[in-house]
């Protein structure tokens, strides 16, 4: 029986040091790697969600960044009228930044709606948030809106704590504009939209904005090899690493975040190949995609382009701040994280990113994931209260604010456009990290029409580790308990069945 788990997101930091010599460990940065599943409440609050119809479809993984250091909400700006409705807003922004966007957002909301109240509260990280929902589902105390990855909604909704969307989108007075709505609609190649999570038939989330997993690249390395541009093929990437790997140089960092369950979904795609069926039922990863994915990664290693990095914790980011490192996969929220640290070096490097490269019979892509926002089901005037202020996280300098704080994508092409057409100065007045990469930011935006995204129905949240252990097995060449096949046409069909064990 398929079980449904609270996905935690398993936050990576991003460090960065010297590109010459080695130096001291790097600071604290944001995450690059995929989450970790949790256990699923047992009950929900009993009181009824409004008829659904039918709207847009989901998107992506968990990821969203963010920094250890948490800011100390300040004190509301607006206070309540007599009489308001209050909205309990739960979310995970934990930047000092994040979390006065999100006071400023309902201290405005509030001053223009006095008949509600918003009140926004930080409740950790993803995984924090996702424990805590947890507890509120089970004793019948949920709050009004909840952020959380897509998997995390679909739990809730599994829990029969969550509202459907799809009257509130359409609704003819309160919903959101056609306008709106053509800008959000973004398909997927699996059919599913980037900005909306459906299951069911039936929309549960909605996100103001998402990130993508990208190739970062030592632009310096590469040219001092010989190479002008990023590898847009796996076969040109196989030349990078022949070229480059020499000494302390090395390709690609095994035993990290590079290599784990959300980039071995975009190798296979790149490659032409299918990760799910496309009711997310199936695992599909033991076609010729994958096994040549597999057997691409055995081949870094057999040849030492790929090695274990110099450090047990996140050393792919490390080397890749010493200098020697060409190549690391991870979230566009860590963009501004990077520059933090290579941009303090005495000899600071150049570096950007690139989508992943095409395998013969693929194409490039990236691979999709960030936050949404969940409604519970709580009274009508509530739940009316709460679409309101949904709605209003969607109004266009919204969605560029949550855009250039967060350094995501927002949820709409006037608000990615208005980004593109502003410069480092004026962006510096929301956020002046993300001025310093605004450059790699924008080159992101571009990659959106390469977006693809792994299954985020809750039964695939309990497979990651599976599929964890399959990679492991093919990069160190030993079985365990917990995989036994390290060839890796055997792995991945090992890996499969595994999952399809699983998922049944």
């Amino acid at each position: 029986m398929k079980k449904f788990l609270l996905v935690l997101t398993v936050l990576t930091l991003i460090g960065l040091v010297a590109c010459a010599a080695p130096t001291a460990a790097p600071t604290s940065a944001p995450p690059t790697s995929a989450p970790a599943p949790t256990t699923a409440p047992t009950s929900a609050p009993a009181t009824s969600a409004p008829a659904a119809t039918t709207a847009a479809t989901a998107a992506t993984k968990p990821t969203a960044p963010p920094p250890t250091a948490t800011a100390t909400p300040r004190p509301p700006a607006v206070t309540a009228a007599p009489g308001a409705i209050k909205i309990n807003v739960w979310h995970h922004f934990t930047a000092p930044e994040q979390v006065e966007m999100m006071q400023r957002f309902a201290d405005e909301f509030n001053a223009k709606n006095p008949q509600y109240y918003v009140v926004v509260t930080l409740q950790g990280s993803v995984g924090d948030i996702g424990k805590k929902l947890n507890a509120a589902i089970t004793a019948g105390a949920v709050p009004e809106i909840a952020t959380g990855n897509p998997g995390d909604v679909f739990d809730w909704n599994t829990a029969g704590a969550v509202v459907s969307l799809d009257d509130y989108i359409k609704d003819p007075k309160d919903g959101l504009t056609a306008a709106q709505l053509t800008e959000m609609s973004m398909k997927l190649p699996n059919g599913q939209e980037l900005y909306f999570d459906q299951i069911g038939g039936k929309t549960f989330g909605i996100s103001p904005g998402r990130s993508t997993a990208v190739m970062y690249y030592n632009i310096d390395m590469l040219k001092a090899a010989g190479f002008n541009d990023p590898p847009a093929t796996w076969d040109d990437f196989d030349k990078v690493c022949a070229a480059i790997t020499k000494g302390d140089n090395y390709c690609l960092a095994y035993n990290s975040p590079s290599v784990e369950t959300s980039n071995f979904a975009g190798w296979v795609v790149s490659r032409g190949g299918t990760y799910s069926s496309p009711d997310d039922k199936k695992a599909t990863f033991d076609d010729a995609a994958g096994v040549d994915a597999l057997k691409w990664l055995k081949n870094l290693v057999d040849k030492g382009y790929a090695k274990n990095p110099s450090t047990t914790s996140r050393g792919d980011q490390t080397d890749f701040g010493n200098g020697k490192l060409a190549f690391t996969f991870g979230s566009t929220a860590g963009l501004p994280f990077f520059q933090d640290i290579v941009g303090a070096l005495k000899q600071p490097f150049q570096w950007s990113i690139a989508p992943f490269p095409a395998g013969p019979k693929g194409k490039q892509v990236v691979n999709f994931f960030g936050p949404s926002m969940g409604m519970f089901k709580t009274t009508p005037d509530k739940q009316r209260g709460a679409w309101l202020f949904i709605k209003f996280m969607f109004q266009p300098q919204n969605l560029v604010e949550f855009g250039l704080r967060l350094s995501y994508f927002p949820a709409t092409k006037s608000a990615r456009d208005t980004i593109v057409a502003m410069d480092a100065d004026k962006v510096k007045g929301t956020n002046a990290r993300i001025a310093t990469v605004l450059p790699q930011f924008k080159k992101g935006l571009g990659f959106i029409s390469m977006g693809m995204r792994e299954p985020i129905s809750p039964a695939w949240q309990g497979v990651r580790s599976i599929i964890s252990n399959m990679l492991t097995a093919v990069y160190t060449g030993k079985t365990s308990t917990d995989f036994t096949a390290t060839d890796p046409e055997a792995a991945a069909k090992e890996g499969v069945q595994r999952v399809q064990k699983a998922l049944d």
